[in-house]
């Protein structure tokens, strides 16, 4: 992933994104759900545990983290207009993650 400067057309920064299963593009940051594989015999890999990252949409640098109590489905994330993460579990569960009551707060909440 990369920022870039539409003024100048230049790259401000660039983020390697490690097996992203989700994408959304929020105000200040961009959401990644993502495994995080463990090597298997041969090319294979097993996600031994998902997160929400945060990335900052200026720096390219990690603002948050979670880890995630299931995988999510691909493309999985979206926003409510309050601000809410919702998160799609392969279980068919619905993580919040937000300020509002039912959700869990976010890092950024404690700012």
């Amino acid at each position: 992933m990369a920022s870039v400067d539409r003024a100048e057309g230049t790259q401000r920064a660039a983020t390697q994104l490690p097996n992203p299963n989700a994408l959304a593009l929020c105000r200040d940051v961009v959401l990644v759900a993502h495994g995080v594989a463990e090597p298997l015999a041969g090319k294979r890999e097993r996600f031994t545990e998902w997160r929400l990252l945060a990335i900052d949409r200026e720096t390219g640098r990690e603002a948050w983290r979670v880890v995630l109590p299931v995988e999510p489905v691909f493309d999985g994330i979206s926003i409510d207009r309050a601000g809410r993460i919702l998160v799609a579990g392969a279980d068919g569960s619905v993580i919040c993650y937000g300020k509002r009551p039912n959700c869990r707060p976010t890092p950024s909440d404690s700012r």
